[in-house]
């Protein structure tokens, strides 16, 4: 059964939402349904910095979740040091995952299990640069740039192979 909400993409990072909002999963902070597009407001702060670009939104059953990233200085030697948590990005670029909507199943990436109203960062390790995600009707995934696949969520008939420790 397709999802009942719809996220289109739109200048980063905005995002508009419209559809069924039970369970948050509009990111409005409301369980209210919506007829037009309305902006997602306000974003966490990841997401709300300059220079952030917006490179995909999915849709799970009941949930949302999206990639940003941003460009980040290269290091010009292997000494230097960039970003607020001490790492060295020396691809030039550090990404976010957000998600809201239904979380009883984990799908959310938070380390709990409630719904989330407005968009909340997944718990992914720091130094992944993550290239692409997923999402069906009750588990998550994210692809990083070196071919590492982290999921969470409902592994029900093989949907999630095994069981990732999200960590920072």
């Amino acid at each position: 059964m397709p999802s009942t909400n719809f996220t289109p993409l739109l200048q980063t990072p905005r995002i508009l939402t419209f559809g069924r909002g039970a369970h948050g999963r509009l990111g409005n902070g409301t369980n209210r349904t919506i007829n037009t597009p309305t902006l997602i407001s306000p974003l966490p702060p990841s997401l709300e910095d300059a220079g952030v670009e917006l490179v995909q939104v999915v849709c799970g059953g009941a949930h949302t979740m999206a990639l940003g990233r941003v460009r980040v200085k290269k290091p010009n030697s292997s000494e230097e040091i960039l970003g607020d948590e001490g790492l060295v990005y020396p691809f030039g670029e550090r990404t976010f995952v957000v998600a809201w909507g239904y979380g009883a199943n984990g799908q959310l990436g938070n380390g709990g299990r409630a719904d989330a109203f407005t968009p909340m960062l997944v718990r992914l390790p720091k130094a992944e640069i993550v290239a692409e995600i997923a999402a069906g009707r009750s588990w998550s995934m994210a692809r990083t740039i070196g071919g590492q696949v982290y999921t969470w969520g409902k592994g029900l008939r093989g949907k999630r192979r095994r069981a990732v420790k999200l960590a920072y």
